[in-house]
């Protein structure tokens, strides 16, 4: 029996026990009885059961609810002890041939349900360069993710998430989304915004479950009524979405999702000129306040379009989304791609730094997650299971946290739960989005 299952009955024991005497006491008071009238009394054994069958039960409960708590509080303070004296953070030195007790540091700790906060004071002591390199340690221990790590005022503060307070979505169960915001919920707690935070990054090996997130991203940007372009090279489970949303939005070849590239970038050159004809976009910087609908290219596998492409594609594709990550946030166009490879030759580093939403999912070597995420103080974990990764929100979260896609289950129909939403939003979502009118008006106006 652990330790603190020996707390957790001997507290329900107390509790038991000083229930049962004051209620005894009571009996008593009212009766007015002596201790040989009460045991002579035929209803006494009857009171006794009642009154402990009652009080056992209330009891398991009190103690459940708030013993469990405390103790398991207990168990997360014993694990910083041990971690301190376990890695010797503490001086120990003789004194009149005892040891003496001459240095331990200032830990301090608090959580609540979903997260945990370990603060250090940086004292400059022969550990400090220890102290500021907890992180790992920590997530072991507590089994959380590093949310933040911050100093301030000679003290450096761990935040942690615990993972048995983030639950994984179910494409079922969206009772949390709002489609008058543009959040895309991710996990319980965790949204993208994808207009605060836009672009998005997927990376991982075949069957990591990346194209069943893409066709969650694409059914809540539907819900949002954003517009939706789609290349996909290798003709994927993407390509069955042509029935719905028009070959005109989906490209195969080569040659047509360079174009489609092309018209992406047109599209924002004409909102630029859309919004500069009604006056300078610093008045009113936000592409929503022109009647402007988010505008989306979902790219399929990157890379593999890129090792298509001879020298001059390459450098057409590469400007061309890196003028959409650049450009394309002020005027609502945005991207998301996947890719297998997270090599540097497909991964442009300025492009990387301002990506809102990068995602890995499965196993990828430390050269890839180091290419995706940078340099962050973390160890990277093995996966068995698809769809769990990791997640770095930029603007929103201070790390690389752990990351469980959405679940999917094996009857669940995208295309038709697509189809279902441009239906009930009248399929104004795949019209053009920029308004012809709007543009020739402004330009007139101006």
């Amino acid at each position: 029996m652990k330790w603190f299952d020996k707390i957790f009955y001997n507290l329900f024991l107390m509790v038991f026990i000083s229930l049962f005497l004051l209620v005894f006491i009571f009996y008593i008071s009212i009766t007015q009885k002596s201790m040989n009238q009460i045991i002579a009394d035929p209803y006494f054994l009857f009171f006794i059961f009642i009154t402990s069958l009652s009080i056992t039960a209330s009891g398991f409960i009190l103690t459940y609810i708030f013993g469990k708590k405390q103790v398991k509080h207990l168990e997360n303070l014993r694990r910083l002890c041990k971690l301190i004296i376990s890695n010797g953070y503490y001086v120990m030195e003789a004194k009149n041939n005892d040891k003496v007790l001459t240095y331990f540091p200032q830990f301090y700790f608090f959580e609540d349900n979903e997260r945990i906060l370990v603060t250090v004071k940086l004292d400059g002591s022969k550990f400090h360069d220890n102290f500021l390199t907890l992180s790992t340690k920590l997530e072991q221990i507590y089994s959380a993710e590093i949310e933040s790590k911050n100093i301030e005022n000679g003290y450096i503060y761990y935040k942690l998430i615990k993972f048995e307070g983030i639950k994984r979505l179910d494409i079922l169960n969206d009772a949390s989304f709002n489609s008058n915001e543009f959040k895309i919920p991710l996990m319980s707690s965790l949204n993208w915004e994808i207009i605060k935070h836009p672009h998005g990054l997927i990376v991982g090996p075949t069957g990591s479950g990346k194209t069943n997130l893409l066709f969650y991203l694409i059914k809540y940007l539907m819900e949002l009524k954003c517009k939706v372009k789609i290349a996909d090279p290798k003709m994927s489970n993407l390509s069955k979405l042509s029935s719905i949303l028009g070959s005109d939005n989906i490209a195969f070849e080569k040659k047509q999702i360079i174009e489609q590239l092309n018209l992406v970038c047109d599209e924002i050159n004409s909102r630029y000129l859309a919004m500069y004809s009604f006056g300078e976009l610093n008045v009113n910087p936000s592409f929503l306040g022109y009647d402007l609908r988010p505008y989306f290219i979902v790219f399929d596998e990157f890379a593999q379009f890129i090792g298509l492409c001879d020298e001059n594609e390459k450098k057409i594709a590469f400007e061309n989304v890196s003028n959409i990550v650049f450009k394309g946030r002020q005027v609502g166009v945005f991207i998301i791609a996947t890719t297998q490879k997270a090599e540097e030759e497909f991964i442009n580093r300025d492009v990387m730094n301002n990506l809102g939403l990068i995602v890995s999912l499965g196993n990828l070597s430390k050269t890839g997650y180091e290419n995706i995420f940078g340099g962050f103080d973390k160890v990277y974990k093995k996966f068995v299971e698809k769809g769990q990764g990791y997640i770095y929100l930029n603007g929103v979260l201070n790390t690389v946290i752990e990351f469980y896609s959405p679940l999917i289950h094996k009857d669940y129909d995208f295309v038709e739960d697509i189809r279902q939403v441009l239906i009930k939003n009248g399929n104004t979502m795949q019209m053009d989005t920029l308004n012809q009118s709007m543009l020739q008006g402004g330009i007139a106006h101006n």
